[in-house]
């Protein structure tokens, strides 16, 4: 049977985890391996919870007889790196036997197994120390002698996304393989509808926002908006960056999470506020005015099948959230010292509204550090309140694309500056080097 879903402890959106059938079923694959200490390698397209699946999984075994170790795998890992971090978490037993502490197994996860750069000779040199490791049992001291060192008690977990780089077969042979699918459209509204459904009703939001069906609309309307998206809005050598999946609608929900009852307390509001998050995962991303209007397009069309009563209200522009509305609050209570100001994520209606305020952090800024002479017109006003809020999100990363000169590094050293977030930059120079 599968689980109710309970909130986690921490409270941070990246730990939640609600069961369905499929991380049921992998789940309970990944025990069975466990029991014979074989080893399990996940294949399964970005969004499917392969890494949230291993995780949970990991993190469920008893730490009396378990200890665990993730490596993350990118194109520039060599297997130099792979070693030492596999050896500084083993001890040494006898002259040349090393393990986990006594008594214990290391769980090894090895996340984007495909992802190291294959070399002259065709081979990924961290692939072809893991064959070694798994297949023999043991690997060369690096040093001068190159003596064998025997490791005992590792277990290995593996995923991957298919399609980056071809794995040695060989090395695959070594792994129970399993495929993780993309979940059926009925488990991914429930999904999300079970976490919205929790969120509203574990605060002191009102009744006509606790309700299933007001969850289940929510989800329906992100579904609906990113089914289209995805099967009219495929990548191209132009738009290879058009690449949508599970996390766009994991991201969608958590902006929508960011509601409270003080300032999002009404049906309307929090639509509007799902038309704001959609706009932003997916709008933002485009190029071409013919795919931003499908998609504002679309929205609006599915906003007024589900929600016709309020899409009046939900669909008005300019459309602007952000957590700075209060601005000589949130200054005053850091000058008295306050550590963590409440930050209250809201509609802040129009650019007249904003721009005052951001006016005056800029001055503000450039009191403090060196100065920018910038013109705070509508068009840098919503880049302004994008990335700000976005700097405001947990893992909330940005890649910014424009000509030079279009005022990207103005636009996020004053959008950190409002977020208190502190810059840092690589510089690059000619003797740069890895």
């Amino acid at each position: 049977a599968v689980p109710e879903y309970a909130p986690p402890a921490d409270g941070k959106f990246s730990s939640i985890m609600v069961p369905t059938l499929d991380t049921v079923r992998s789940t309970w694959i990944l025990d069975s391996i466990n029991e014979v200490r074989g080893a399990a390698l996940f294949v399964g397209d970005s969004g499917t919870a392969k890494t949230t699946i291993v995780a949970k999984f990991i993190k469920e075994r008893d730490p009396a007889t378990n200890t665990n170790l993730t490596l993350n795998f990118s194109s520039r890992t060599s297997s130099r790196d792979v070693q030492m971090v596999v050896e500084d978490v083993l001890e040494k037993r006898t002259k040349d036997t090393f393990g986990p502490p006594a008594g214990k197994r290391l769980l090894v996860f090895v996340d984007d197994l495909n992802m190291p750069k294959v070399d002259t000779y065709g081979t990924q040199q961290p692939v072809a120390l893991l064959k070694l490791l798994i297949d023999k049992g043991f690997l060369y001291d690096r040093g001068k002698d190159l003596s064998i060192k025997y490791i005992k008690d590792l277990q290995f977990i593996a995923a991957m996304v298919p399609g980056r780089n071809d794995v040695d077969p060989r090395f695959v042979r070594l792994f129970n393989v399993f495929s993780i699918i993309f979940p059926a459209s009925d488990s991914i509204k429930r999904i999300y509808q079970t976490i919205l459904t929790t969120f509203f009703s574990m605060g002191s939001f009102d009744a006509s926002l606790q309700t299933p069906e007001f969850s289940d609309k929510l989800s329906k309307v992100s579904m609906d908006v990113f089914s289209a998206i995805v099967q009219t809005l495929p990548p191209t050598p132009a738009k290879f960056h058009y690449i949508f999946n599970l996390r766009d609608l994991s991201r969608i929900t958590e902006g929508v999470m960011q509601a409270t009852p003080d300032k999002c307390n009404a049906v309307a509001d929090v639509v509007r506020l799902m038309r704001h998050e959609l706009l932003r995962i997916f709008y933002d991303r485009l190029v071409g005015d013919e795919d931003k209007a499908f998609v504002t397009g679309k929205v609006e069309e599915t906003i007024k099948a589900q929600f016709s009563d309020v899409a009046e209200t939900a669909l008005a522009d300019p459309i602007l959230f952000a957590d700075f509305a209060q601005y000589h609050k949130i200054e005053e209570e850091r000058n008295a010292g306050t550590v963590d100001t409440l930050r209250l994520y809201e509609d802040v209606k129009d650019f007249g509204f904003v721009k005052p305020i951001l006016e005056e952090v800029l001055e503000k800024y450039n009191f403090e550090k060196k100065a920018m002479n910038l013109v705070l017109f509508d068009d840098c006003l919503g880049h302004l309140v994008r990335v700000h809020r976005l700097m405001r999100l947990k893992r909330g990363n940005a890649l910014l694309v424009g000509v030079g000169g279009s005022g990207k590094q103005s636009i996020t050293r004053l959008a950190a500056y409002t977020a208190e977030c502190d810059v840092f930059s690589i510089t690059l120079t000619r003797g740069y080097n890895e």
